[in-house]
């Protein structure tokens, strides 16, 4: 056989072997850890909100993603644990929900990225600044500070005669700085701020008991992702002993509470995801610059009003996002 005639045979082999090796190669797949203080059933909607953005982004799962969660299920102390088992699994992100999870996974690693979908990452230290943060944190942080007096003045605008509100806080982990302006503002607006101190389901139990012994008449739920786990709780709660509530969280007022001011949670997972994918593409977490959420959304259940023989101000209504029926 000439020369020529051999090389031609060799060259269309190899064309011939070019395509099946690459139909062979498997797609990249991105392995994701979310780290949850939450359980599954009320993390359902984020995490679907999350895999949203993710499929927006050009990624789904069992193909070219996958996601390993675990939840916490309320106890904060076992988070540390969970965290290090995402380590184990040599997650490409960690994504969190709140200030407590942020704090284990920050503990746990310095090295895997960490994506946060909320929390108060300035009030903890998570990070250096919003624009630059440094270190391996990015993602979005609440306007704790800054839209907390507006809990009680929404309170009292929509039930202008209460006088004794309670507030509603976690000793464990609320930021000293938010309650002490979360009482404050509510002393200015209703004369009244009497503290009940909650951390686990029962304790939450006892405190509305204690509300309702001492003859309060409303309950404000201060920022915090337990309480966000517990709204269907608080929300059965402040149904069951007639007391007006007003929550940074739309699931509490979804459930049974009266109002609800803050951030669009849902939203939050599904903008979390870009910047997941931005990382998976190179960027580095600490060079991200940190969003803050751009409007929040005043939720009122009127349902809620007319069972507890409230008739909210058509001029509150009027400014409401969100009206439940």
């Amino acid at each position: 056989m000439a020369l020529g005639a051999a090389l031609t045979i060799i060259l269309n082999l190899t064309l011939l072997a070019a395509p099946l090796a690459t139909e062979a190669e498997e797609p990249t797949t991105a392995r994701i850890g979310m780290l949850s203080l939450a359980s599954p059933e009320s993390m359902r909607d984020l995490l679907g909100a999350f895999r949203q953005g993710m499929r927006e982004l050009g990624y789904e799962e069992g193909q070219n993603l996958t996601i390993e969660v675990r939840y916490a299920v309320g106890k904060a102390d076992r988070l540390a644990a969970l965290a290090a088992e995402l380590v184990d699994l040599k997650v490409a992100v960690i994504v969190v929900g709140s200030s407590q999870a942020v704090s284990a996974a920050q503990r746990t690693t310095t090295v895997v990225p960490i994506v946060a979908a909320g929390g108060d990452l300035l009030g903890i230290g998570a990070v250096k600044s919003l624009a630059r943060p440094g270190g391996n944190i990015t993602g979005l942080s609440n306007l704790t500070t800054d839209f907390i007096p507006k809990l009680p003045e929404l309170l009292l605008a929509g039930v202008p005669t209460l006088s004794r509100v309670a507030v509603l806080w976690n000793p464990s982990h609320t930021n000293p700085t938010v309650l002490k302006n979360l009482q404050r503002a509510t002393r200015q607006v209703s004369g009244n701020a009497f503290l009940m101190e909650a951390q686990t389901p029962s304790e939450i139990e006892s405190a509305f008991a204690r509300a309702v012994e001492q003859r309060l008449e409303a309950v404000i739920v201060s920022p915090d992702g337990f309480f966000l786990q517990q709204a269907k709780q608080i929300a059965g709660l402040t149904v069951k002993h007639r007391l007006p509530c007003m929550s940074p969280y739309r699931e509490i007022t979804a459930n049974g509470g009266l109002m609800s001011y803050g951030r669009n949670v849902p939203k939050s997972f599904r903008r979390a995801a870009t910047y997941v994918d931005k990382i998976l593409r190179g960027a580095k977490p600490g060079e991200l610059a940190i969003e803050q959420p751009t409007t929040l959304d005043l939720v009122v259940n009127v349902k809620t009003a007319k069972a507890l023989g409230l008739a909210i101000p058509p001029a509150v209504l009027a400014r409401a996002d969100e009206i439940i029926q």
